[in-house]
């Protein structure tokens, strides 16, 4: 018998940790389900695409991560 374990948890990275944060400080209630999940989608492309701008300038390490 394997005693491997997988562990899958949300959020798993840095940009859907970000995502959920800023979601969660935003009125939704008035959303669909399709109309949240596209609102997450687009949060989270917009949440990525700053940390490879801020990364590619920047010489912090901490905003440099591997997408």
């Amino acid at each position: 018998m394997s005693e491997d374990v997988t562990l899958n948890s949300f959020p798993s990275n840095r940009i859907e940790a970000l995502t959920m944060l800023y979601l969660q400080q935003q009125n939704l209630k008035d959303l669909s389900p399709e109309e949240l999940t596209k609102k997450y989608f687009e949060v989270y492309k917009e949440v990525r695409q700053s940390i490879i701008n801020k990364g590619s300038r920047d010489s912090d390490h901490y905003l440099q991560i591997n997408l």
